[in-house]
Parts: C-alpha cells; structure tokens; sequence
C-alpha cells in the first residue's frame, strides 16, 4: 500500500511556510473592538502643526538664500564691469586721462550682456580728480550702483591712480 504524501510535500514546500499569520489586531476576533488604535484629531492637529512651521522655516530659507545668491551674483558681475572700465582707462594716454570729465556716466560695453540677467538695473559713473598735493597722479573712481531684490541700494566703487609718465603712461602713451 502506498502511503499518500500530501501535496505541499511532494514539491518540497512545507506546511509552515504556507501559513500567513496575521497580527492579532487583524483577526475575526479583534477587528471592530475597541482594541484597535488610530490617530486622535488631536495628535492629527499637532502633526499639521509642526509640518506648517516646518514649511514656513523653509519657505524663509528659501527666500533668504535666493537674496543671497542675488547679491553674490550681481556683485561678482559689476566687479567685472568696473575692472573692464580700469583697464579702459588704463590703455589711455596721460592727455586722454587729463581730459576726461570730472564725473561722467559710463554706459555698460557691449561684451557684458549676460543671458537671464537684468543688467538695467546697474548704473556706472566715472569721476577723475587730482590727488591732494601730487599734480602729477590723478584719481579715478569707478562706482556702481543698483537695487537689490528687497529693494534695497548697494554700491561698489573701485579706484584706480593713473601717474604721468608712469608705467601705463609710457606703454600706451607713445602709441596713441
């Protein structure tokens, strides 16, 4: 007489692993009693709480850094515009530099357009004045002056001497 194997033996899976035991919160027994846990209106309220002032401290991140990236951005750009315009006024003669306006507006070089970039909101002015008791140095100040994304005025002025007879004098005063 042959013995009968039970079918879950003859492919080699055994019994127990079959089986799926529940959490005694899901069975017949305990589902619908008072047993079973769930979050109170309370502990819902406390959750939306704390993720409001989480969102809120990001939001104020968020903002403060785009400021910042703001100010680093356009104060790296107009450090830019301002030595272009030094080495401008470097490649001039000593009677060109003589000659210049004691203020004047400067307007922004060609090569500067930047893409996704509001360079109208910079202003650049250029003044030249002697050096106190040296008439042969003369000052130049490069300024440049814009808003800020909170609306506020900033300024970067560069200042430059240029002397007669000097280095930049002699290099590029003899061919112009």
């Amino acid at each position: 007489m042959k013995e009968s194997i039970p079918a879950s033996l003859r492919f080699g899976i055994h019994r127990s692993l079959l089986m799926v035991r529940c959490p005694p919160t899901w069975t017949k027994k305990n589902f619908g009693n008072d047993s079973m846990r769930a979050f109170t209106l309370v502990e819902v309220i406390v959750a939306i709480f704390i993720m409001g002032i989480t969102l809120a401290s990001v939001a104020v991140t968020m903002q403060v850094g785009m400021v910042q990236y703001d100010n680093a951005r356009s104060l790296g750009y107009v450090t830019e515009v301002l030595h272009n315009f030094a080495e401008e006024a470097r490649r001039l003669n000593w009677t060109a530099i003589q000659t210049l306006p004691a203020t004047s507006e400067m307007s922004l070089p060609d090569g500067f357009q930047v893409e996704q970039f509001n360079t109208e909101r910079f202003e650049y002015t250029r003044s030249v004045a002697d050096v106190d008791g040296l008439s042969d140095i003369k000052s130049i100040s490069f300024i440049a002056a814009w808003t800020s994304l909170k609306g506020g005025q900033r300024t970067k002025k560069l200042v430059v001497r240029y002397a007669k007879n000097g280095l930049y004098d002699y290099y590029y005063g003899v061919s112009q």
